[in-house]
């Protein structure tokens, strides 16, 4: 059974949306999960014989869960800039930039990695904003929408999607707890 191309086009434009908006959150969530995952299941399994009588195997892996959470896209933002950088320098070298020397590479690799850890935020918004940009515009083009509606739906999208500090108008402020505050015009006064 396959889907029409009007309603799988709105399934992609539906996907990009959300992609573009809020596919660096999704990002950070997953990443997190899985890496609190892994390290769940590394204090459970390999802890000490003692550490697991005295607590308890599901303390254990809940325990690990919660700090390997907490870690998780900073370890993944480290990895990604550490690789991104490296693969920088070698391009770099490549190109007969600089000369080709184990130390000259190792530190221009850090100093890249440096810059890029940086920056990550910025790029990986960007890139979840230009996929999410290209499914809208793909998927209205499936769907059946011509000429400059796709395109201009696409830009917009992609704008929005490059600032993500308030998605579609909702602000998530966190202090004591997180509170949600929608910002419009009408509402100004009785939610600021």
């Amino acid at each position: 059974m396959s889907l029409p191309a009007t309603w799988l086009g709105a399934l992609l434009a539906l996907l990009g949306v959300i992609v573009a908006i809020w596919g660096l959150r999704i990002a950070k969530l997953m990443v997190s999960l899985i890496f609190g995952l892994a390290m769940g299941y590394l204090l459970y399994a390999y802890s000490a014989p003692s550490l697991r009588e005295s607590l308890g195997s599901p303390a254990l892996f809940l325990l690990g869960f919660l700090l390997g959470a907490l870690i998780g896209f900073s370890t993944f933002k480290l990895a990604l800039s550490l690789l991104s950088g490296f693969l920088s320098a070698y391009a770099i070298v490549s190109a007969g930039l600089i000369v080709d020397r184990e130390e000259a590479v190792a530190l221009l690799s850090l100093a890249l990695a440096a810059v890029i850890y940086y920056l990550v935020d910025k790029l990986l918004a960007a890139v979840f904003a230009l996929a999410g940009a290209l499914l809208l515009y793909y998927g209205l083009e499936t769907a059946g929408l011509k000429g400059w509606i796709p395109l201009l739906a696409a830009a917009v999208v992609f704008s929005r999607g490059t600032s993500p500090s308030e998605a579609l108008g909702i602000k998530i402020v966190c202090r004591k707890s997180i509170y949600i505050r929608f910002f419009a015009r009408s509402f100004r006064g009785r939610w600021g």
